[in-house]
């Protein structure tokens, strides 16, 4: 790192943004913290209120303590437009969205960078576990953060190469283990170790209890059936199942019974035993290029991660003729290829490409 350099860090006032600033600051940045107010379900109910007034508590106790401004900016109204009526339409069209994947892009990172340009900023800087590096050539690689259980490069398939020419991941090269004891002695001796892994504008609450809420209308009942059509229970709303899920359905069998498919047109919940799960191959849509590389005439290997927790395998990525698609054959039968998840190709420690599956 540099010295005497401006950097706009998003901050949250948790363990991993507060020990970014930390080592910013050590490293002889000028660091400028940035929060995002963004939309929060359920805001009218006291424990929420409670929530989002601590936030403000920590964020203000964070900046005392290392003594670096920390400015709020409100984005209510372009987060709920932006993903969580994408997360809304997504359920109710039998997809499994993947929220923190376009926020990425369409708000955080996005907002980051329009304030670098507007406060004439060297860089911009946030507590993901990542890392980059810059080629001969000028294009700046995505790589893993160096914490194999805690990478999230995952979630920063989206990014551009605009964005990454100005991006800093303080903690790429760091374990989440010495990350804590950092923020444990140096920042917050008297903090909560604990973190919160639920999506951020649920305030805590099920997806269930959100949909309830926020889009009543999800919640139409139908048919459970097996793959012949074969009525075996019903179910409360197609948007609170996902592929391969097991748990929920009530059916009582010698088997066990996992969803295979939703029909939205017929209002079904399609179900299958174990080894009707899977496949071998699907689609990625709306592809993005992390690398910067141009699109790939023929076949080639990579290793691809279907979620966030999922095991990279290998696969084939082959193209279909259209830029922004790709069709990926897998080496081995996967038991959770999820629409509306997004897929992530790697080769080696560095994010190629990612796109959202599809299953045509």
């Amino acid at each position: 790192m540099g010295s005497k350099k401006k950097v706009i860090l998003g901050v949250s006032g948790g363990i991993d943004s507060s020990t970014c600033a930390y080592y910013l600051l050590r490293n002889g940045y000028e660091v400028e913290g940035i929060y995002f107010d963004l939309w929060r379900a359920f805001s009218d109910e006291k424990p929420v209120q409670q929530g989002i007034e601590e936030n403000y508590r920590r964020i203000d106790q964070l900046s005392k303590r290392l003594n670096f401004p920390i400015r709020v900016v409100e984005r209510k109204e372009e987060f709920h437009n932006q993903i969580v009526h994408y997360f809304i339409d997504a359920l109710k069209n039998g997809l499994t969205p993947n929220p923190c994947v376009l926020c990425n892009r369409q708000i955080k990172f996005k907002i980051l960078f329009e304030l670098l340009n507007e406060r004439d900023a060297d860089f911009i800087a946030t507590g993901h576990y990542a890392r980059t590096r810059t080629m001969r050539n000028g294009k700046v690689v995505l790589l893993k953060g160096l914490d194999v259980v805690k990478d999230q490069s995952y979630y920063l398939t989206l990014l551009n190469q605009e964005l990454l020419q100005r991006v800093i991941f303080p903690l790429g090269g760091s374990k989440k283990t010495e990350v804590k004891k950092i923020y444990h002695r140096d920042i917050n001796p008297d903090a909560d170790l604990l973190e919160s892994q639920d999506l951020c504008f649920l305030s805590g609450y099920d997806p269930h209890s959100f949909m309830e809420r926020y889009a009543p209308e999800s919640l139409l009942p139908g048919e459970i059936v097996d793959g012949n059509g074969k009525v075996l229970g019903s179910h409360k709303g197609l948007a609170f199942y996902t592929i391969g899920q097991r748990k929920g359905l009530q059916i009582s069998a010698k088997e066990a019974y996992f969803v295979i498919e939703k029909s939205i047109s017929e209002n079904r919940l399609i179900v299958g035993f174990e080894n009707e799960l899977g496949r071998d191959v699907f689609w990625i849509k709306n592809v993005n290029w992390v690398s910067g590389i141009s699109h790939p005439a023929d076949e080639k290997r990579y290793a691809v991660k279907i979620r966030y927790r999922a095991k990279p395998v290998i696969a084939k990525a082959k193209s279909t003729g259209a830029s922004d698609m790709l069709e990926i054959q897998l080496k081995k039968r996967l038991r959770d290829v999820t629409p509306g998840q997004f897929a992530v190709l790697y080769h080696r420690d560095a994010v190629i490409a990612g796109g959202e599956i599809s299953y045509n």
